[in-house]
Order: structure tokens, then sequence, then C-alpha cells
């Protein structure tokens, strides 16, 4: 547009020039095709070109305004209730079908089996310290409202697990016959149990990178771990390898949320670490694991964005369910894991090591 001045006393006159769009079409179009009407000219194709473009651009940016509102907005939103439901009030069932869980303005991303392992209180109804088949029956429906999970399940869970380290702790008769579980043996059994939040073996290396196992190497106290990086090792796979304890003995919720975690933390990416026994100082180098949904949200954290409504607490849940941050899986529940891996009181050595170097 141009604006043009004739002289001191003429008029101000202002000189638009069309350009290359339809709008630019539809403006110029009707006062020109008016103005040959008042020259005795008819009907106009022209200006019904010229509307019936305008209406097709609406149309058009109206569909490709749908299609980025569906896959974006309403993506996003079907991606988070995939992490946590959000709308799950206190007193609903949870319905299952989310990693996560948000209690207490916390989020727990362990699977359910995971989660039990520390709600002691919720399980032992009576108080003796002792969990009893009976307990798991009578409390049945509100259990499983809660966790999604089987009680009578996680029950035989525990007892399985219990039984497969016969050879180094000594296993209760009533135990054995799966009708009772102390509390020593329940918190024996839990260090296996969490460490199946971490998902896969490709996970290992990070486990024994932030110092988990550095208690058992150190004072040699936990039998199943051994006091070398290999035994160490050894017991990670056998428990999270595919196909390994975990897989075959957890309920089938633990295997859903393996698979569902795998494909919200999307790519793994690995580097390399090395590894110092703490006693005997032998090295190992071993590849670490990251994945790319948790690096996504990390950098967005640490962004502008950090200050939108909820962002942090996404973060972190996908550090628990990707587990790859430093999080142990489960956050509150999991972060005794070291503890429980060298007690239990049994024989072999699992019980008395110092819970302030773990």
């Amino acid at each position: 547009m141009q604006q043009e001045d004739d002289g001191a006393d003429g008029p101000a006159t202002v000189s638009i020039a069309p350009t290359d769009h339809v709008y630019s079409y539809f403006m110029f179009m009707s006062p020109i095709e008016e103005k040959k009407k008042e020259s005795g000219g008819g009907f106009s194709w022209g200006i019904l070109l010229a509307y019936t473009l305008v209406l097709c651009t609406f149309a058009l940016q109206g569909v490709m305004l749908y299609a980025i509102f569906e896959q974006v907005v309403m993506g996003d939103t079907v991606w988070r209730a995939g992490i946590v439901n959000e709308k799950l009030k206190p007193g609903m069932c949870n319905p299952g079908g989310s990693l996560c869980v948000k209690k207490n303005n916390t989020f727990t991303c362990a699977p359910p089996t995971v989660q039990l392992t520390g709600r002691w209180n919720e399980l032992d109804t009576d108080g003796d310290g002792i969990w009893t088949y009976d307990e798991v029956k009578a409390a049945k429906d509100d259990l499983q409202c809660k966790y999604v999970v089987n009680p009578l399940e996680v029950f035989n869970v525990f007892v399985t697990f219990l039984v497969s380290r016969e050879k180094i702790i000594w296993v209760h008769p009533e135990l054995k016959a799966g009708k009772k579980i102390h509390k020593a043996y329940f918190t024996y059994a839990a260090g296996d149990i969490i460490m199946c939040g971490y998902r896969n073996q490709d996970m290992c290396a990070n486990v024994l990178e932030r110092g988990y196992f550095d208690g058992p190497l150190k004072y040699n106290t936990a039998p199943r771990v051994g006091n070398t990086i290999r035994s160490a090792l050894d017991y990670c796979h056998a428990l999270l390898e595919d196909g390994g304890m975990c897989e075959r003995t957890l309920p089938s919720t633990y295997a859903v949320w393996r698979k569902t975690g795998a494909s919200q933390c999307r790519g793994p990416q690995y580097s390399k670490m090395v590894y110092k026994h703490p006693v005997t100082g032998i090295t190992k180098s071993m590849l670490k694991v990251d994945y790319v949904a948790r690096q996504d949200y990390k950098r967005a954290n640490s962004s502008a964005l950090h200050h939108v409504q909820g962002l942090h607490h996404w973060h972190l849940s996908l550090g628990d369910v990707c587990g790859a941050e430093g999080h142990p899986p489960g956050r509150g529940v999991a972060r005794e894991l070291p503890v429980r891996l060298g007690r239990g009181g049994g024989r072999g050595g699992e019980g008395g090591a110092r819970r302030r170097n773990w």
C-alpha cells in the first residue's frame, strides 16, 4: 500500500497493490466486477469464483487445524492418560490402563506387585507381623480395587521367590506350604521383587553404577548377589532378562506394565561406563542405557516450559517408568532396595549388613 500526495491543495490517494493469494483476489474482484455491471455487464463468474476460492480456503484450513488438533492436542491427552490417570478420585477403584498412579500428590510408576512391597501395613491387617493366606482372601477385593492386581497371586509370588532361595536361607514349613509369610521373609523377598521394577536386563549396568550392589560386594552379606561384579550381574540378569524370574513369576499385570513401559520410553540409547569393585578395585566396562522419552522431558523441564503446571511431575513419571535417570522403580518403595538386599535374618550371612553403608 502506497500513499500519494497530489499537491498541497490536492486530495491524498492511497494505492493498494494486488498480491498472490485468494484474499487479495477476492478483495479486488468484487469492486472490479461491480464496476463492469455499472457499464452494462451481466452475471459475473469472477465474483462467484472469488467466493468459491475463499470458502474452499476456509474449509481446507479448518480441516488442517482439526487434523493438527487431533494429532497434537488429543494425541497428547491420550498419551498422558496412558502414563497417569489423573481423573482417578479418592475412593474410586483403579481401572488400570495407566503406567503410573498419583497418590498424595506423588507419582508411583512401579508395577502393582512392586507397589505392594511397600504396603506391609495394608497386607498384615491384624498387625501381628505375619501375612497369612486368610488375610489375603479377606482383603482381596479392597487391595485389587486399589492396585489392579489379584493379591492372592502376589502372595504366591512372594512364596515362589522365597522357596527359590531355599539353598541360601531356611524356609519355614508354613511358608513352604503357602500359608504364612513372616515380615522378615517378606522384607527379604521384597529385594528381589523390587528389582523387577527395572524392567529389563539393560538396566543392570545402571544399577551397578548407582552403587546399589556396593554393600553386598563390600561386605559379602548377600549370597544371592555374591561378592564379584560377575555374580552381581548374573543375579540381576537372572531376574530381568526375557523369560527371567520376574517375567515367569509375577502376575500378568507385570508383563503388561513391562511392554507398555517399553513403548512409552521409546528408543534406548547406550553409553560406555566403567564400574570399579569397592573392595578389590577390579574394573569392568559396560554399557548403560538411557531412553529418548526421558531425555526429551528432561530437556523440556530445564527450558522455559519448566513453568508449565505439572510438567515437572510428568518428567519425574518418565524417569520412574524408564528407570534410567537415577530414580529407583516406584521411587519411595524401592529406595530401600539396597537395605533389603542385605537383610533377611536367614542363614548364609544375609543379615547384619550395616545400613548406613548401603
